[in-house]
């Protein structure tokens, strides 16, 4: 309906109507994919699903090339290609998850169960939802056409490939927060390269730095869901995934209004900037939950 309805009142419900939606279809998803996973093989589990997720989002930048941006031809291919996903849906056969014990969300229990985790889903709604949001419009203001533009949004993606079944296998025969720290700490510093990147005009080194950026930064979510779970009744890994998804649908509805103030003051190389302080801040809080419970908690 948005090439349809074409101003930004409809945009606005129709975007927040979309956010609604596919959050309860990725709740239902991991909490599916949870259920069958255990903590030996956790971490590989969420990876396939991760890889999986990832190279489409990475294809996907790309149907941005075949029109013009102003056309609404990117909105109904993909809302052609969402209709198919149903086809496998239907096919699947085997019993669902069993329903969640709890009627509500207990954000503030789960939180206090696996900090790590939620301070995750936080980091990655504040760093890594504002550059859905604003990546194009930073790529366009660093001085990328259409096709480096769509090239830009791909690569980040293509890095975390790289690296998803490694540090997934790894995670899953470790304390993962060890994980997520390092991982945490090298997205901060590869944010802060493409910032500085773009603040001296490098092309080239901004999209070497962006795909280290994705190589890294794009891995917190798998490791943060596969650390919370870790930790979760059975019976709750629904409720857990809801939790999961309002925290970070939180933090990603805030995340690009402080990451557009941040390009306000700083120019475009602001969007990273503000991604690395927040990266940065998740692996300091790690690193003291490290220091304070020795473990996995």
């Amino acid at each position: 309906m948005q090439p349809v309805l074409d101003n930004v009142a409809a945009w606005m419900v129709l975007r927040g109507l979309v956010g609604f939606l596919a959050s309860g279809l990725f709740a239902a998803i991991e909490s599916w994919l949870n259920a069958i996973a255990s903590n030996a093989n956790r971490g590989r589990t969420l990876s396939i699903y991760s890889i999986t997720n990832q190279s489409a989002l990475a294809c996907g930048q790309f149907l941005f090339t075949l029109s013009p941006a102003a056309s609404g031809t990117g909105f109904y291919l993909s809302a052609a290609i969402l209709l198919l996903t149903m086809a496998p849906f239907a096919a699947m056969r085997g019993p669902p998850p069993a329903p969640p014990a709890q009627n509500r969300i207990r954000v503030a229990a789960l939180a206090k169960g696996s900090p790590v985790a939620f301070a995750g889903y936080i980091a990655n709604g504040m760093a890594t939802a504002p550059f859905w949001v604003l990546g194009p419009v930073f790529a366009r203001d660093s001085g990328f056409d259409q096709a480096k533009i769509a090239l830009f949004m791909a690569l980040p993606i293509i890095g975390s490939l790289v690296l998803q079944w490694p540090v997934a296998r790894l995670s899953d025969g470790m304390d993962r927060r060890q994980v997520i720290l390092p991982i945490a700490l090298g997205a901060a510093l590869a944010a802060a390269a493409v910032a500085f990147a773009a603040t001296l005009g490098a092309a080239w080194a901004v999209l070497i730095g962006i795909v280290m950026f994705g190589a890294t930064a794009f891995l917190i979510n798998m490791l943060s869901s596969a650390h919370m779970n870790d930790r979760v009744d059975p019976a709750d890994l629904t409720e857990a995934a809801g939790a999961s998804f309002l925290v970070y649908g939180a933090a990603s509805a805030l995340g690009p209004i402080t990451a557009s103030i941040a390009m306000q003051y700083l120019g475009p190389a602001g969007l990273f900037w503000h991604a690395g302080a927040v990266l940065a801040l998740l692996g300091v809080f790690t690193a003291t939950r490290i220091a304070v419970r020795p473990g996995s908690v």
